[in-house]
């Protein structure tokens, strides 16, 4: 258990009781574990809650001296609110671990001919590759 003192605003409510905000509690989640589970706790966050990963940085300016706030921005580095799922995040962060260059999230082919459009979970357009 940790003791913060929370700001108007990173408090909600759901179902009856009281939690901290998803961006609040995306905040707190960067600053823990490893960076792995990190990114897949942000990019979670962020997808189901339709926020930018990168308005932690305002708590990391506003908690100046919160303990783990130095992990944020390696986090953020990685962090891509597009991801589909947590394995696909934790194949992302692999592959970039990896040495191997960073993947596109959710690309795009479309077939102009038959007017279809098919979303590749990680991507390198410019060597043609991609995964669904």
């Amino acid at each position: 258990m940790h003791r913060t003192h929370l700001q108007p605003g990173e408090i909600t409510e759901v179902k009856g009781l009281r939690v901290t905000s998803p961006l609040r509690t995306a905040y707190d989640l960067a600053r823990r574990d490893d960076l792995v589970e990190r990114v897949v706790a942000v990019d979670r966050l962020a997808e189901v809650h339709r926020f930018d990963p990168d308005l932690l940085r305002g708590y990391v300016a506003r908690y100046r001296r919160s303990r783990g706030n130095e992990l944020v921005a390696d986090m953020l580095a990685h962090a891509d609110r597009r991801s589909g799922s947590p394995m696909e995040t934790r194949l992302r962060m692999l592959i970039v671990q990896a040495g191997l260059p960073k993947p596109q999230v959710q690309w795009v082919v479309q077939d102009e001919r038959t007017r279809t459009a098919a979303w590749l979970d990680l991507a390198w357009p410019e060597h043609m590759i991609g995964r669904t």
